[in-house]
Order: C-alpha cells, then structure tokens, then sequence
C-alpha cells in the first residue's frame, strides 16, 4: 500500500494542439433536480449524453477527472461535474452515502462480493484485513463506488473487475494491493480512479480493453501506484485499447519495475480506429526500470480501414518520464516507442523524459503506406548509455526535433540534427539520473516545448529552476545570478538604468530610442545584438555593462568624374559629409572617407564638409564603389553606393585621306620601277 497527498496542480490548456490542461483536484459537489446535459466534445466531438437527474446525493463522494484535449466549448469543471452526476445520478435515488466495513456488520460479515453487492452508487467499502482475499469470487463492481484500505490495514485482493453495462459507473481503488485489475465498459461510460495501489503481484497488472459493446466512454486516473512484473508474462503492466470508444487517461507518478519479465511494455496504448484521437493520454512523471522488458512506453495508432468514417486517432504528451533497463530485443523495442500505420491520426508529444541504459532510446516508426496526419515532437529527451541506438527516426513519419541530448549510445545514426553530444552528468547511474553539477543538460532546454502548467519534473522537485533543463529531471543545484547594468548617454534613452539581475545563462533586453537626428549604438561588456531599437544582449554568465550611445547621424555623397570612364583613365572621386542633425544642420564635418570598389581604393581627407582622391580601373566593366565614413566620438557612420561604367580604350580608324596618300605612293613606285626596267 501507498500512502501519498493526491493533490495535483491545475494545469493550463493549450488550444490548437494537444491540451496539456489537467486537473487532479478531488472536490464535492451537489447535482441539481434536474439537469439537462448535452456536452459536445473536442478532439472528435463526442456527445457526453443526454439525462434528466432524479435527486441524488448531497454531496458527491469525489470528482472524477476528465481529460481536456483541445476543449473549446465547455469549460473543464462543468464537463467533469456533468459526467460525475450523469454517472451517480442515473442509477441512484435519494440515497445518504454509507461507508461499509469488510469484514464486519452485515451485509459485509460473510464475503467481499456480498458486501460489494448490498451497497449502493456512492458508497465506501473499507477493507478492515491484511491478508490476500482467497475466496473464490470474481469480484464484478458495476455501480460507483470508492473501494479503499482501512485505516492502518494492508488488504490485497486477487483481482477486480470494473465494469459499465446497465448505467455508468465511476468507481475509485485507492490503497490496496491487487493481483489484476481490469475496467470496461459494455454500454454505458465507465470513470475510473486508481490511486496508491500495488499492482501487479500476479503478473496481470491493470488492463483496460475494448469491450466490443456500444461506444462508450472510458475516463481514467492512474496516479501513484507501484507495479512489480515477475515473471515470463505476455501481459504489460498497463494496457488500455480501443477500437473507436472514447478513452480519456491520465497516468501520473507510477512506479513499475520489471523483476524479470519479457515480451511486454511498461505501458502499452493502442488505438485501433474508429473516432478522431479516440485515445488521449497524458503520460507524466512515471519510472519505468528493471530488465529485459521490451518497451518502456509503446503508443499505437493503426487502422487500414476507417470505423464509421474516421480513422485510428491517438493523442498524447509523454513528460518527464524516466525508463531505464529496457534490454528486449522484439518488435517495436526501445524506451519510448510510438507507431503510426495505415490510416491513423496522431498528435503525440514527447518532452523531457529520460531514457538510459538500455538497448534503444526513443523510436519512431511509421509506414510506406501510411496516409494519417501526423504531428509528433521530440524536445528535451536525455537518451544516453543504451547499447543500440539513441533515437531511431522512421523518415515515413514527420518528426519535429529540438534541444535533445545523446550520449554514449552504440549507434553511428543516432543524432537528430540540434542534438547535444555530450556526457550528461548523472549523479550516480544506474540508480540516480538527476543531473550533476556542470551537466550541458543544464539550461539547454527549449522552455516553449512544455506548457508553464506543467511544474514538476520526475522528482515532484519544480520544473523550471532557469532555463528548462533537458531530461526528466531538473536540476536543484542553485542558479547563480549576475546584475545586468544599462548605462545610457545623452541624445537618447535606454529604457531602464536600473541594473537588472538575470540567473546565469539567460538574457536581457533593452529598448534603444534616440533622439531624433541621431543614431543609437551599443556597447559595454555584455556583448549582444541591436535590431531597429531593441537590444539583447548574450547569454549573461557575469556582471556585465550594457552602454548606450547616440551620435548625430551622417550622409555622405559620392561624385566621380568622369562617368562613364575608360580603361586607366584617372577618375576623380569627390564625397561630401553633412549632418543629419535637427538642432545644427550646418555644422561642418571633418574626417576621412574610405572610398573602394572593383579591387581598387583611395581615402579622401574632408575639410569643410567634402574631400576627393584619385582612381584609375585596368579592366572594363561595371563596378561598385562605396564610399564608407567610419564615424568618429560625435558622428555616427554612414555609406554610399554608386556604380560606374570603364569602357575599353578604343582602336583608332586611319582616315580616308591617309588611305589615299599610301595607294598614291604605291602606284608611283611602280610606275619607277617600270621606267628603269625599260631603259
């Protein structure tokens, strides 16, 4: 038996993709005379029912948990009142809610099964014993009510099972040790809570499958149990599926060790068609380790052929889970293994888990024929000391990958792009992933991949401590801070002088406003980037200044002459400096202007405001001149491009007269050579 708080922060929602919106307060509440409900769904539209509600309790006995995946329509509290008085309300009449003791007064001085049926919806069954119950009953709970360990007691029972068929049901098991626990529902929405419990002693664990009844509903809370599989058993230690009924799990804070079992998983979702994400599914802050087990977290979506027009649909976040050991060599083997085939919807999230010495880390897997729309993340995972590979990336699949870290793993193609390589610094594996001192896990995570509601890592320590890290755990080593200290000049304004504090690897930002006429630049021992008027500066590791100055803006001007030019003709490059200030447009502005384009250069000294030097181009064709100010203590810089044309030297074209001269002389020394020749 498990003894632990159940309180459980409220989480935020994110609308548009998978909610991370969770909520594990158990409060009462009172349901009304009458009540009309017709409650529409998110992430495929389920119609809750319709009822009218007889008087029921005064109070109700707990508050079931509804999964809010994409909730758009309906408030979470309202849908999780409306399902617990449709649950309660259905099958009860006005009925004071009775705690039983087994064993003890009738109807529970004979057997359990008895006891369970003499109660009513709404009613307690403490177990008063701390031995195994032998008798030789199935134990079929078919009405709502909380099954709990007595004060100070240790009871275990063989087995239970929960079932849905004439009116729902919402039943709650909390503190018991259990050989196999079993829950579905046949016509009717089945609710779930099974909280502290030991299960599994029998190797069967809790299994929660289709029922191959009417559509019904299946909301689940699996929080703060302890699973031991020993043994060659074909049984996971959680196994939910569905075939098109709406299942809706949360699976929180479990702790399952495999002893020595083989060909199962940690935790085994399948969703075999029939409804849009007809499975969602927060996995948060579990610990799967042992050996030879062959997945720690499998989730399947798969379906070849749509159920009542909608394909296979799954939907899940898996956070801050840690799976070590997993050593199974079978199909769909790995620490987090998640399969997408035939015509299958999925929107799966996998965000700071831990998975180490193993065989493989986390494994998608699609399929050639796969025609679903997929939506899977992988940020912030630790996968590290495995003897296959880290990540192994099914391209059929579409994968969006950040901020993970892979470390020792025996594989050559094992590092999806942005990955860190490097030692994580677990403080003493096998037993300890938490992270040591100077781990790159530290600060490296992608604080957008997981919602601000989610605040705990796997050790219940707070999520964020900085940056987020990456991994399951956070690190609770103290963050050293450093003050930020903005020093602003006159002519404009840095938005805060006050020195700002930062935790160590995080940073500041400024707005930068000049006056106007002048330019803004920024220095100082931060280092960092101005774009437009904003300033960031880099990731702050120590005390450090940022300083803002502002210099009167500048335009310069560019003549050459001539233009075009030809080939080792001396151009003469005339610039002109003015000041773009409002309050003294006229002041002069002395200094040297860098003038160069086309591989040749010159520096032109300006007196008065204007300045010349001298080039000459070898080669024709066009180029590109800029000629730079650089700025000075009171001027900021300035540039100006211009282009110019060289044109080759032209050949010179012997006149007409010249021409006529030659062939005149050549004709007369003919004729004197005939004249000799004669004589």
């Amino acid at each position: 038996m498990r003894s632990k708080t159940l309180q459980r922060s409220v989480r935020e929602s994110e609308t548009q993709r998978l909610s991370e919106a969770r909520s594990y307060d158990f409060v009462g509440i009172r349901c009304r005379k009458s009540m009309s409900v017709n409650v529409e769904r998110g992430f495929g539209n389920y119609l809750i029912r319709s009822a009218s509600l007889r008087p029921v309790f005064s109070e109700l006995f707990t508050l079931l948990e509804f999964l809010k995946l994409n909730i758009s329509r309906v408030a979470g509290l309202q849908a999780r009142m409306l399902l617990t008085c449709i649950a309660l309300g259905l099958s009860a009449t006005s009925h004071a809610a009775t705690t039983f003791v087994f064993p003890g007064a009738a109807p529970c001085d004979t057997t359990l099964q008895a006891c369970i049926d003499a109660s009513a919806s709404g009613d307690t069954i403490a177990l008063a014993f701390n031995t195994l119950n032998t008798e030789p009953l199935v134990n079929v709970i078919d009405k709502s009510l909380t099954m709990e360990a007595a004060d100070g007691q240790s009871p275990a029972l063989t087995s239970l099972r929960v079932i849905a068929d004439t009116a729902p049901v919402v039943f709650s098991v909390r503190g018991l040790s259990i050989g196999q626990l079993t829950a579905f529902c046949v016509h009717a929405d089945l609710g779930l809570q099974v909280i502290g419990n030991d299960i599994g002693f029998g190797n069967r664990g809790f299994q929660a499958p289709e029922s191959g009844g009417d559509p019904c509903t299946r909301t689940m809370t699996i929080d703060n149990n302890r699973f031991s599989m020993n043994g060659d058993s074909p049984d996971d230690a959680i196994n939910i599926t569905s075939s098109g009924s709406p299942v809706r799990v949360d699976i929180v804070d479990n702790d399952i060790r495999f002893l020595s079992a083989s060909n199962n998983s940690g935790i085994s979702i399948l969703s075999d068609g029939g409804g849009l994400k007809d499975i969602s599914v927060l996995l948060d802050r579990n610990r799967i380790t042992g050996s030879n087990f062959n997945a720690g977290i499998l989730l399947r979506s798969e379906r070849s052929t749509d159920i009542g027009g909608q394909p296979a649909g799954l939907g899940a976040l898996v956070t801050n889970n840690l799976i070590s050991g997993q050593t199974g060599n079978s199909d769909e083997a790995g620490g987090i293994v998640v399969v997408s085939q035939g015509n299958s919807t999925l929107d799966v999230r996998i965000v700071n888990n831990t998975v180490a010495d193993g065989r493989r880390g986390i494994v998608t897997q699609g399929s050639p024929e796969r025609n679903g729309v997929a939506e899977l993340t992988v940020s912030n995972n630790i996968t590290a000391f495995n003897t296959d590979a880290g990540f192994v990336i099914d391209p059929t699949l579409p994968v969006t990958i950040s901020n993970n870290l892979s470390f020792g793993n025996d594989s050559v193609n094992e590092s999806p792009p942005g990955t860190i390589k490097a030692d994580p610094r677990f403080l003493a594996r096998p037993l300890d992933y938490r992270l040591g001192i100077g781990s790159p896990a530290i600060n490296a995570g992608l604080d957008s991949a997981l919602s601000p509601g989610l605040t705990l890592d796997a050790g219940e320590n707070p999520r964020r401590n900085g940056v987020i890290d990456i991994g399951a755990f956070e690190s609770t080593a103290l963050v050293p801070s450093f003050t930020v200290t903005p020093i602003g000049g006159a002519h404009g304004i840095i938005n805060s002088e006050n020195p700002q504090t930062v935790a160590a690897g995080g940073t500041v930002t400024f707005a930068v406003i000049p006056d106007g006429g002048f330019v803004a630049s920024v220095g100082g021992t931060c280092g960092g980037t101005l774009v437009d008027t904003t300033f960031t500066t880099n990731p702050v590791n120590a005390d450090c200044t940022v300083v803002a100055s502002f210099r009167t803006s500048t335009f310069v001007e560019l003549n050459l002459v001539p233009s075009p030019a030809t080939v080792d003709q001396a151009i003469k490059a005339t610039v002109t400096l003015t000041s773009g200030s409002i309050l003294n447009p006229d002041r002069v502005i002395e200094g040297t202007v860098n003038i160069a384009g086309g591989g040749q250069s010159c520096v032109a000294t300006v007196v008065n405001g204007s300045g010349a030097c001298a080039l000459a181009y070898p080669l024709p064709g066009m180029v590109s001149i800029t000629a730079v100010f650089p700025g000075d203590a009171l001027n900021a810089p300035s540039s100006v491009t211009v282009g110019l044309v060289v044109n080759a030297v032209p050949v010179a074209t012997p006149a007409l007269s010249t021409w006529m001269l030659g062939l005149l002389g050549a004709l007369l020394a003919a004729a004197g050579l005939r004249v000799r020749a004669s004589r």
